[in-house]
């Protein structure tokens, strides 16, 4: 056997993720990382390994633990692009724990956490946090800007969200084994439609899905 520690004070992002083991039980949270990842570096970064050094892990008792600082990273999830994210990250085997301190969407900000864990023999993501910022990120993020126009200031929002889901290469936000919640408040909302030029202004609404 095998132990490991390694000690940096900054990698970048996939030089990080290629230092992590395929261990029967990293692979897939190691899989989705790398795919969800597209930028940034690693900084405080701590690795601690231990297993067997001619790569059997079948029938290894291995360990890996992992913890560091995402910082001005990309994330990617069901192809909503999340920017400038500081994440402090941790890894206990099978479970990940992604605390995101501030992040960019669509020009709101963005706080909450990313876990990956193993339940009853499947492995799930759950992701929850709060955002808030002009409007606008929200017609971006349902796709309504195709629909929907803002002229200068388009008011704000202060949304809460919920989703957990089977760990698998695509999400589906709806799917059967997956739950998704939202609150939305708007405040001062000013949008039109694009086609009618139907104009909305100094709206106040919520929404719970």
């Amino acid at each position: 056997d095998l132990s490991l520690k390694i000690v940096s004070n900054e990698l970048d992002y996939l030089d990080a993720l290629n230092l992590f083991p395929n261990l029967n039980y990293t692979k897939l949270t190691k899989n989705w990382l790398q795919k969800s990842i597209s930028c940034g570096s690693l900084q405080e970064v701590s690795f601690i390994y231990r297993g067997p050094i001619d790569n059997q892990y079948d029938d290894s008792s291995s360990s890996f633990q992992f913890k560091g600082l995402f910082k001005n990273s990309c994330l990617n999830v069901n192809d909503v692009d999340i920017k400038n994210i500081n994440l402090v990250a941790k890894i206990n085997n099978s479970s990940f724990l992604g605390e995101v301190q501030d992040g960019d969407l669509y020009g709101s900000e963005i706080e909450g956490t990313i876990k990956t864990f193993k339940d009853n023999n499947y492995y799930k993501l759950e992701l929850k946090g709060d955002s808030e910022g002009p409007l606008l990120s929200i017609l971006r993020l349902s796709n309504l800007n195709k629909i929907f126009d803002s002229e200068g200031e388009s008011g704000e929002h202060y949304t809460n969200f919920y989703f957990i889901s089977p760990l698998n290469s695509t999400l589906d936000l709806l799917g059967n084994n997956s739950n998704l919640e939202l609150s939305t408040k708007i405040k001062g909302g000013n949008f039109k439609n694009k086609k009618t030029n139907l104009y909305f202004s100094d709206l106040y609404s919520s929404i719970e899905y």
